[in-house]
Protein backbone atom coordinates (compact mmCIF):
# COMPACT_ATOMS: atom_id res chain seq x y z
CA UNK A 1 0.00 0.00 0.00
CA UNK A 2 1.67 3.47 -0.79
CA UNK A 3 1.61 6.08 1.63
CA UNK A 4 -1.40 8.13 -0.56
CA UNK A 5 -3.48 5.08 -0.29
CA UNK A 6 -2.76 4.43 2.99
CA UNK A 7 -4.31 8.55 4.01
CA UNK A 8 -6.78 7.92 1.78
CA UNK A 9 -7.90 4.45 3.75
CA UNK A 10 -8.11 6.76 6.76
CA UNK A 11 -10.09 9.25 5.39
CA UNK A 12 -13.74 10.11 6.93
CA UNK A 13 -15.42 11.32 3.74
CA UNK A 14 -15.32 9.96 0.32
CA UNK A 15 -11.69 10.96 -0.61
CA UNK A 16 -9.94 10.96 -4.75
CA UNK A 17 -6.27 11.38 -4.82
CA UNK A 18 -5.09 13.90 -7.21
CA UNK A 19 -2.30 12.54 -8.23
CA UNK A 20 -3.88 9.71 -9.66
CA UNK A 21 -7.93 10.26 -10.33
CA UNK A 22 -10.37 7.20 -10.05
CA UNK A 23 -13.29 6.64 -8.64
CA UNK A 24 -14.17 7.81 -4.60
CA UNK A 25 -12.90 6.00 -2.53
CA UNK A 26 -15.89 5.22 0.21
CA UNK A 27 -14.42 6.96 3.76
CA UNK A 28 -14.40 5.26 7.23
CA UNK A 29 -17.66 7.15 8.47
CA UNK A 30 -19.42 8.12 4.67
CA UNK A 31 -19.59 5.95 1.77
CA UNK A 32 -19.56 6.64 -1.74
CA UNK A 33 -22.70 7.00 -3.45
CA UNK A 34 -23.42 4.74 -5.98
CA UNK A 35 -24.48 7.41 -8.03
CA UNK A 36 -20.56 8.83 -8.12
CA UNK A 37 -19.38 4.82 -8.95
CA UNK A 38 -21.77 4.98 -11.64
CA UNK A 39 -21.29 9.08 -12.82
CA UNK A 40 -17.63 7.95 -12.88
CA UNK A 41 -17.54 5.23 -15.27
CA UNK A 42 -20.33 6.64 -17.13
CA UNK A 43 -18.36 10.03 -18.52
CA UNK A 44 -15.50 12.45 -18.26
CA UNK A 45 -17.48 15.07 -16.41
CA UNK A 46 -16.38 13.78 -13.18
CA UNK A 47 -12.47 13.12 -13.79
CA UNK A 48 -12.42 16.55 -15.73
CA UNK A 49 -14.22 17.83 -12.24
CA UNK A 50 -11.09 16.34 -10.53
CA UNK A 51 -8.78 17.34 -12.56
CA UNK A 52 -9.52 21.11 -12.24
CA UNK A 53 -8.80 20.64 -7.73
CA UNK A 54 -5.73 19.51 -9.27
CA UNK A 55 -4.61 22.28 -11.01
CA UNK A 56 -6.16 24.61 -8.59
CA UNK A 57 -3.42 26.59 -6.69
CA UNK A 58 -5.40 28.36 -3.90
CA UNK A 59 -6.27 26.07 -1.40
CA UNK A 60 -9.98 27.82 -0.16
CA UNK A 61 -12.10 26.25 2.48
CA UNK A 62 -15.08 26.84 -0.07
CA UNK A 63 -16.56 23.64 -0.99
CA UNK A 64 -17.18 22.80 -4.89
CA UNK A 65 -19.94 22.03 -6.59
CA UNK A 66 -19.07 18.88 -9.23
CA UNK A 67 -20.94 18.12 -12.02
CA UNK A 68 -24.13 16.30 -10.72
CA UNK A 69 -25.12 17.94 -7.85
CA UNK A 70 -22.18 16.86 -5.20
CA UNK A 71 -19.55 19.08 -3.32
CA UNK A 72 -15.88 18.22 -3.28
CA UNK A 73 -12.96 20.01 -1.47
CA UNK A 74 -9.19 19.99 -1.65
CA UNK A 75 -7.32 19.21 0.85
CA UNK A 76 -3.39 19.57 0.39
CA UNK A 77 -0.93 17.35 2.71
CA UNK A 78 2.19 16.20 3.29
CA UNK A 79 1.43 13.40 1.17
CA UNK A 80 -0.30 14.97 -1.64
CA UNK A 81 -3.14 16.68 -2.48
CA UNK A 82 -6.77 14.96 -2.16
CA UNK A 83 -10.64 16.00 -3.05
CA UNK A 84 -12.99 14.98 -0.23
CA UNK A 85 -16.46 14.56 -2.33
CA UNK A 86 -19.31 12.86 -2.41
CA UNK A 87 -21.09 15.10 0.10
CA UNK A 88 -24.30 17.47 0.35
CA UNK A 89 -23.06 20.48 2.04
CA UNK A 90 -25.07 22.97 4.66
CA UNK A 91 -25.67 25.25 3.69
CA UNK A 92 -26.37 24.27 0.60
CA UNK A 93 -24.44 25.47 -2.90
CA UNK A 94 -27.37 24.93 -4.53
CA UNK A 95 -28.87 24.17 -8.22
CA UNK A 96 -31.54 21.25 -9.69
CA UNK A 97 -28.64 19.14 -9.23
CA UNK A 98 -28.17 19.34 -5.52
CA UNK A 99 -31.40 18.78 -4.54
CA UNK A 100 -31.94 15.81 -6.27
CA UNK A 101 -28.65 14.76 -4.92
CA UNK A 102 -30.02 15.34 -1.33
CA UNK A 103 -33.28 13.30 -1.82
CA UNK A 104 -31.51 10.42 -2.48
CA UNK A 105 -28.38 10.36 -0.30
CA UNK A 106 -29.67 11.38 2.94
CA UNK A 107 -26.70 9.74 4.23
CA UNK A 108 -24.14 12.16 2.78
CA UNK A 109 -25.70 15.69 4.07
CA UNK A 110 -22.64 16.88 5.88
CA UNK A 111 -22.39 20.07 7.33
CA UNK A 112 -19.27 22.72 6.13
CA UNK A 113 -17.91 22.66 9.81
CA UNK A 114 -17.38 19.10 9.48
CA UNK A 115 -16.31 19.25 5.94
CA UNK A 116 -13.72 21.17 7.23
CA UNK A 117 -12.98 19.46 10.49
CA UNK A 118 -12.46 16.01 8.33
CA UNK A 119 -9.55 17.84 6.53
CA UNK A 120 -8.13 19.16 9.17
CA UNK A 121 -8.16 15.61 10.65
CA UNK A 122 -6.45 14.46 7.45
CA UNK A 123 -3.58 16.82 7.44
CA UNK A 124 -3.02 15.93 11.19
CA UNK A 125 -3.12 12.20 10.36
CA UNK A 126 -0.89 13.06 7.43
CA UNK A 127 1.73 14.57 9.97
CA UNK A 128 1.95 11.98 12.43
CA UNK A 129 2.43 9.12 9.97
CA UNK A 130 5.57 11.16 8.45
CA UNK A 131 6.66 11.65 11.66
CA UNK A 132 6.08 7.90 12.55
CA UNK A 133 7.97 6.91 9.35
CA UNK A 134 10.90 9.00 9.61
CA UNK A 135 11.44 7.76 13.33
CA UNK A 136 11.36 4.47 11.47
CA UNK A 137 13.72 5.36 8.69
CA UNK A 138 16.34 6.92 11.04
CA UNK A 139 16.19 3.82 12.90
CA UNK A 140 16.79 2.04 9.83
CA UNK A 141 19.49 4.47 8.13
CA UNK A 142 21.55 4.08 11.17
CA UNK A 143 21.33 -0.04 10.80
CA UNK A 144 22.17 0.41 7.37
CA UNK A 145 24.58 2.71 8.12
CA UNK A 146 27.01 0.33 9.80
CA UNK A 147 26.14 -2.58 7.77
CA UNK A 148 27.24 -0.59 4.29
CA UNK A 149 30.54 0.29 6.23
CA UNK A 150 31.55 -3.47 6.73
CA UNK A 151 30.16 -4.43 3.22
CA UNK A 152 32.27 -1.61 1.69
CA UNK A 153 35.45 -2.88 3.39
CA UNK A 154 34.65 -6.37 1.95
CA UNK A 155 34.06 -5.10 -1.42
CA UNK A 156 36.71 -2.45 -1.67
CA UNK A 157 39.04 -5.51 -0.08
CA UNK A 158 37.86 -7.84 -2.94
CA UNK A 159 38.42 -5.84 -5.80
CA UNK A 160 41.88 -4.86 -4.69
CA UNK A 161 42.62 -8.94 -4.45
CA UNK A 162 41.26 -9.11 -7.97
CA UNK A 163 42.82 -6.15 -9.78
CA UNK A 164 46.47 -6.96 -8.56
CA UNK A 165 45.73 -10.88 -10.15
CA UNK A 166 44.26 -9.14 -13.45
CA UNK A 167 44.26 -5.47 -13.78
CA UNK A 168 43.26 -5.67 -17.41
CA UNK A 169 39.92 -7.26 -16.40
CA UNK A 170 39.62 -7.91 -12.81
CA UNK A 171 36.06 -10.33 -13.27
CA UNK A 172 38.79 -12.81 -14.69
CA UNK A 173 40.46 -12.90 -11.23
CA UNK A 174 40.35 -16.14 -9.39
CA UNK A 175 36.41 -16.96 -9.75
CA UNK A 176 35.65 -17.00 -6.13
CA UNK A 177 37.54 -13.99 -4.99
CA UNK A 178 35.27 -12.38 -7.58
CA UNK A 179 32.50 -14.31 -6.38
CA UNK A 180 32.69 -12.05 -3.26
CA UNK A 181 33.25 -8.49 -5.36
CA UNK A 182 30.35 -8.91 -7.26
CA UNK A 183 28.46 -10.28 -4.12
CA UNK A 184 29.20 -6.86 -1.94
CA UNK A 185 28.48 -5.08 -5.41
CA UNK A 186 24.79 -6.85 -5.79
CA UNK A 187 24.63 -6.03 -1.61
CA UNK A 188 25.06 -2.67 -1.95
CA UNK A 189 22.72 -1.84 -4.53
CA UNK A 190 19.78 -4.06 -2.64
CA UNK A 191 20.90 -1.30 0.54
CA UNK A 192 20.02 1.45 -1.93
CA UNK A 193 16.86 -0.06 -3.06
CA UNK A 194 15.94 -0.57 0.89
CA UNK A 195 16.65 2.99 1.96
CA UNK A 196 14.86 4.51 -1.23
CA UNK A 197 11.50 2.62 -0.25
CA UNK A 198 12.21 3.62 3.78
CA UNK A 199 12.86 7.00 2.56
CA UNK A 200 10.43 7.73 -0.56
CA UNK A 201 11.71 11.50 -0.25
CA UNK A 202 15.00 11.07 -1.62
CA UNK A 203 13.23 10.43 -4.80
CA UNK A 204 12.25 13.83 -4.48
CA UNK A 205 15.93 15.10 -4.53
CA UNK A 206 16.63 17.56 -7.69
CA UNK A 207 18.09 16.40 -10.66
CA UNK A 208 21.13 18.53 -11.26
CA UNK A 209 24.16 16.31 -12.31
CA UNK A 210 25.65 15.60 -15.58
CA UNK A 211 25.76 11.46 -15.96
CA UNK A 212 26.53 9.13 -19.26
CA UNK A 213 23.89 6.56 -19.10
CA UNK A 214 26.19 4.32 -21.30
CA UNK A 215 28.99 4.64 -18.36
CA UNK A 216 26.09 3.31 -16.19
CA UNK A 217 24.76 0.38 -17.84
CA UNK A 218 28.22 -0.65 -18.98
CA UNK A 219 29.32 -0.79 -15.05
CA UNK A 220 26.40 -2.76 -14.19
CA UNK A 221 27.50 -5.27 -17.25
CA UNK A 222 30.78 -5.52 -15.73
CA UNK A 223 29.59 -6.16 -12.12
CA UNK A 224 26.74 -8.75 -12.83
CA UNK A 225 28.33 -10.62 -16.15
CA UNK A 226 29.65 -14.03 -15.13
CA UNK A 227 32.96 -14.39 -15.00
CA UNK A 228 34.55 -15.40 -18.49
CA UNK A 229 31.31 -15.03 -20.12
CA UNK A 230 31.70 -11.48 -21.76
CA UNK A 231 29.05 -11.96 -24.34
CA UNK A 232 26.20 -12.92 -21.70
CA UNK A 233 25.52 -9.22 -21.46
CA UNK A 234 26.47 -6.70 -24.65
CA UNK A 235 26.31 -3.16 -24.78
CA UNK A 236 25.40 -1.48 -28.64
CA UNK A 237 25.78 1.57 -29.08
CA UNK A 238 27.59 3.92 -31.82
CA UNK A 239 31.64 4.81 -31.30
CA UNK A 240 32.46 6.85 -28.54
CA UNK A 241 28.98 7.18 -26.91
CA UNK A 242 28.73 9.82 -24.77
CA UNK A 243 25.48 11.40 -24.37
CA UNK A 244 24.59 13.06 -21.46
CA UNK A 245 21.50 13.29 -19.19
CA UNK A 246 20.38 15.79 -16.31
CA UNK A 247 20.54 12.99 -13.06
CA UNK A 248 20.07 12.67 -9.21
CA UNK A 249 23.35 11.26 -9.02
CA UNK A 250 22.07 9.09 -5.21
CA UNK A 251 19.14 7.64 -7.04
CA UNK A 252 19.97 7.71 -10.90
CA UNK A 253 21.83 3.83 -10.92
CA UNK A 254 19.12 2.33 -9.46
CA UNK A 255 17.83 2.67 -13.09
CA UNK A 256 20.28 0.31 -15.27
CA UNK A 257 20.79 -2.17 -11.64
CA UNK A 258 17.39 -3.19 -11.79
CA UNK A 259 16.75 -3.57 -15.63
CA UNK A 260 19.87 -6.09 -15.98
CA UNK A 261 19.34 -7.64 -12.55
CA UNK A 262 16.00 -8.30 -13.55
CA UNK A 263 17.01 -9.19 -17.35
CA UNK A 264 19.36 -11.68 -15.85
CA UNK A 265 16.63 -13.48 -13.15
CA UNK A 266 14.02 -13.81 -15.82
CA UNK A 267 16.26 -15.61 -18.57
CA UNK A 268 17.71 -18.87 -19.37
CA UNK A 269 21.93 -18.55 -18.28
CA UNK A 270 23.18 -19.18 -21.30
CA UNK A 271 21.03 -16.36 -23.18
CA UNK A 272 22.30 -13.61 -24.56
CA UNK A 273 21.04 -9.64 -22.59
CA UNK A 274 21.05 -7.11 -25.45
CA UNK A 275 21.45 -2.95 -23.98
CA UNK A 276 21.10 -0.49 -26.59
CA UNK A 277 21.71 3.35 -26.93
CA UNK A 278 19.88 4.88 -29.48
CA UNK A 279 20.07 8.51 -30.18
CA UNK A 280 16.62 10.12 -31.16
CA UNK A 281 17.54 13.64 -33.22
CA UNK A 282 14.55 16.24 -32.84
CA UNK A 283 13.72 19.54 -34.30
CA UNK A 284 15.71 22.54 -33.31
CA UNK A 285 14.12 24.20 -30.87
CA UNK A 286 13.36 20.48 -28.87
CA UNK A 287 16.08 18.66 -26.79
CA UNK A 288 17.14 15.13 -28.19
CA UNK A 289 16.32 12.16 -27.01
CA UNK A 290 18.39 8.96 -25.56
CA UNK A 291 16.82 5.51 -25.44
CA UNK A 292 17.83 2.89 -23.73
CA UNK A 293 16.24 -0.77 -24.73
CA UNK A 294 17.27 -3.64 -22.31
CA UNK A 295 15.76 -7.10 -23.98
CA UNK A 296 16.10 -10.22 -22.87
CA UNK A 297 14.81 -13.93 -23.36
CA UNK A 298 11.77 -14.62 -20.78
CA UNK A 299 9.45 -17.63 -20.34
CA UNK A 300 6.33 -16.89 -22.40
CA UNK A 301 4.03 -17.71 -19.28
CA UNK A 302 5.04 -14.87 -17.37
CA UNK A 303 1.97 -12.27 -17.19
CA UNK A 304 3.59 -8.81 -18.00
CA UNK A 305 1.37 -5.80 -17.68
CA UNK A 306 1.75 -2.45 -15.72
CA UNK A 307 1.11 -3.96 -12.63
CA UNK A 308 4.68 -5.46 -12.27
CA UNK A 309 5.43 -1.69 -11.17
CA UNK A 310 3.88 -1.88 -8.22
CA UNK A 311 4.92 -1.86 -4.59
CA UNK A 312 5.56 -5.55 -3.72
CA UNK A 313 4.86 -7.13 -6.77
CA UNK A 314 7.20 -9.74 -8.35
CA UNK A 315 7.27 -11.12 -11.97
CA UNK A 316 7.49 -14.52 -11.17
CA UNK A 317 6.56 -17.13 -7.51
CA UNK A 318 9.41 -19.24 -8.29
CA UNK A 319 12.47 -16.67 -8.26
CA UNK A 320 14.18 -15.05 -5.17
CA UNK A 321 12.61 -11.56 -5.20
CA UNK A 322 11.11 -8.66 -2.92
CA UNK A 323 9.32 -7.00 -5.63
CA UNK A 324 10.84 -3.46 -4.73
CA UNK A 325 12.83 -3.21 -7.81
CA UNK A 326 10.63 -2.41 -10.56
CA UNK A 327 8.93 0.09 -8.15
CA UNK A 328 11.94 1.55 -7.14
CA UNK A 329 13.37 2.09 -10.69
CA UNK A 330 9.93 3.23 -12.07
CA UNK A 331 9.80 5.91 -9.39
CA UNK A 332 13.46 7.00 -9.62
CA UNK A 333 12.42 7.08 -13.95
CA UNK A 334 9.69 9.82 -12.68
CA UNK A 335 11.81 11.44 -10.48
CA UNK A 336 13.68 11.69 -14.09
CA UNK A 337 11.07 12.76 -15.75
CA UNK A 338 10.39 9.59 -17.24
CA UNK A 339 8.86 5.88 -17.37
CA UNK A 340 10.16 2.79 -18.31
CA UNK A 341 8.25 1.42 -20.59
CA UNK A 342 7.78 -2.23 -21.77
CA UNK A 343 6.64 -5.12 -24.21
CA UNK A 344 6.81 -8.67 -25.01
CA UNK A 345 7.18 -10.23 -28.80
CA UNK A 346 7.91 -13.33 -30.18
CA UNK A 347 11.39 -13.87 -32.68
CA UNK A 348 10.71 -17.52 -34.04
CA UNK A 349 10.29 -19.74 -30.80
CA UNK A 350 11.65 -17.61 -27.99
CA UNK A 351 9.90 -15.41 -26.48
CA UNK A 352 11.47 -11.58 -25.79
CA UNK A 353 10.90 -8.98 -22.93
CA UNK A 354 12.27 -5.51 -23.41
CA UNK A 355 12.35 -2.45 -21.21
CA UNK A 356 12.84 0.79 -22.87
CA UNK A 357 13.49 3.99 -20.63
CA UNK A 358 14.18 7.57 -22.45
CA UNK A 359 16.38 10.89 -21.02
CA UNK A 360 16.30 14.16 -22.73
CA UNK A 361 19.75 14.50 -23.62
CA UNK A 362 21.96 17.51 -22.65
CA UNK A 363 23.84 19.83 -24.97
Amino acid sequence: MSKQDLLSSLSPLPIVNLAAINTPSSGLIVGTPEFCRRAFEKDDSCRQHYQRLAEQRAFGADEIPCPHGFASRKVSTPRGDFALTGFIPYPRLGGKNESARAKSNKKNKIASTEVGRASSSLQNVAKELDSVEQKTFDGVSAGLHEIRKLNREVKQTAERMCLRENRDDPTLANPETVKIWKASEMMSTHFNIIELVANETLMRLPVRSRVQPYRLFDKCARIYRPAGNTGRISLHANYNFQSEIAACDKTISIIPTVLIQNAIKYSPGDSEIVVEFSLKEQPFDVQDKLLVEVTNECSSVLQLDDSIFGRSVRIATDTDGSGFGLYVAQQVAIQHKTKIQFSTFHNATPNYCRFGIEFDVLT
